[in-house]
């Protein structure tokens, strides 16, 4: 880390700066200078950076909202899951691209006249939140990754289950009510799996959270450890 020091010519007090120009790793020692939870960075202003690329709103985007991102052409299904201030959101909700750009041009310039590397800041941001990611469907049974999604050669049906993590009450079982397909054509990225009871998920996202899957006869079809 950089440092200059400059002494007043009237009371020669010391004013002293520390660089805040900082890299998410000790070029030296390698070691990592950023973590997972509370503080993601010792520059306080990297961590607020952070917090701010990975925020979503509290129980998700209002309806109108996520209706007016699925009538642009920029939308893809589950976007409106993502982060606030990425492209999956404000380029459907902006639905000109040229806003869009200006957008980010303006954020990325506000970074930079913070005297910090916007693209590191972003590549960093998007690291943690994908650690949280993992973490998070670790914590409720799932633990597939994409590179094994797209070997899966059979589709949900209705009468279908499901064994998902019930908070406070360990793993229980979700019938399939309905499967639904948004036209994208796609192949299994264009399915919705709606349940018994309410609820529905994309089909991609409900498999990192569930421990198994069951045809309507209760044969296996999938599971975490198989």
């Amino acid at each position: 880390m950089s440092s200059y020091h400059i002494t007043c010519d009237r009371c020669e007090a010391p004013v002293t700066h520390e660089c805040r120009r900082w890299k998410d790793y000790n070029p030296e020692t390698k070691e990592a200078l950023w973590r997972e939870e509370q503080a993601f960075h010792p520059n306080p202003v990297v961590h607020a950076f952070i917090e701010l690329l990975n925020w979503k709103p509290e129980g998700g985007l209002p309806k109108h909202n996520v209706e007016a991102m699925k009538k642009s052409d920029w939308y893809s299904p589950g976007d409106e899951d993502a982060p606030f201030l990425s492209q999956s959101i404000i380029y459907p909700l902006l639905d000109w691209k040229d806003n869009a750009r200006a957008l980010f041009a303006l954020f990325h310039a506000v970074m930079a006249a913070a005297g910090l590397d916007y693209l590191e800041v972003r590549k960093l941001a998007n690291r943690i939140r994908t650690k949280k990611d993992e973490r998070e469907s670790r914590g409720v049974g799932g633990l597939i990754r994409t590179s094994e999604l797209k070997a899966l050669d059979w589709k949900p049906d209705t009468g279908w289950t499901v064994g998902v993590t019930g908070h406070g009450i360990g793993i229980v079982t979700a019938t399939v009510s309905e499967v639904m397909d948004d036209g994208s054509n796609r192949g299994d990225q264009s399915l919705w799996i709606k349940f018994v009871g309410g609820g529905r998920y994309h089909f991609r996202r409900l498999l990192r959270i569930a421990h198994w899957v069951k045809d309507a006869d209760g044969n296996d079809i999938w599971s975490v450890e198989g």
